[in-house]
């Protein structure tokens, strides 16, 4: 599925789904038969942004780091951390979660996507929820608005991405019908990444 900041369609989405108090309601809905397909399409959606010439640091192994971000809200500092921590800064593989796409809270960047561009490093990005608010507490009184709208899951890398794949995980509450109400759900973003002589998945 691919789409533009803004797309007509999109926001369209956001805007039905945000009629419904409850997804009791949502899925009884005319609404939802109409876009069934097209909303499920958009938890499967995958990004890929590769990078060129980026060598591994060290071939006798591989360094995988995970990290919850929060959002990018604190992309500078971040970024920093990736650029400068002894041992982030030779990371072969940066798995990320709570990742924002186009979120006015993390100045509507485009986070994965940024961050390898910064980086040099290839990234993938798969979005778990589709945001229906501006976020929680003082996420609400930012000045402006989301664009995009989407959380999710990103991978940093130095190999170059085989395959990517998304995989629907168990959830513990409802997040529609909470106060940062979304749409979607708990998932891991499952990638093979091509080394020199083999193949590894993260």
């Amino acid at each position: 599925m691919v789409f533009v900041e803004r797309d007509r369609t999109h926001q369209e989405m956001i805007a039905g789904l945000k009629r419904f108090a409850t997804l009791e309601d949502l899925y009884r809905s005319e609404f939802y038969r109409r876009n069934k397909a097209r909303l499920r399409a958009l938890l499967e959606m995958t990004a890929l942004y590769p990078a060129s010439d980026v060598p591994p640091r060290e071939r006798r192994f591989i360094r995988a780091v995970a990290w919850n971000i929060e959002k990018g809200k604190n992309f500078e500092g971040i970024l920093d951390c990736l650029q400068t921590h002894p041992l982030l800064r030779e990371a072969d593989l940066v798995l990320l979660n709570e990742v924002d796409w186009g979120m006015n809270r993390s100045g509507n960047r485009h986070i994965a996507r940024d961050l390898g561009q910064a980086l040099g490093l290839h990234a993938a990005f798969a979005p778990a929820f589709l945001e229906l608010t501006k976020g929680i507490n003082d996420e609400r009184d930012r000045p402006g608005e989301n664009t995009v709208s989407l959380q999710g899951n990103a991978i940093l890398s130095r190999f170059p991405f085989r395959r990517l794949r998304v995989i629907a995980l168990p959830q513990l509450f409802e997040p529609f019908e909470a106060e940062e109400k979304r749409w979607g759900r708990r998932s891991a973003l499952v990638a093979e990444v091509t080394l020199a002589d083999a193949t590894a998945l993260t």
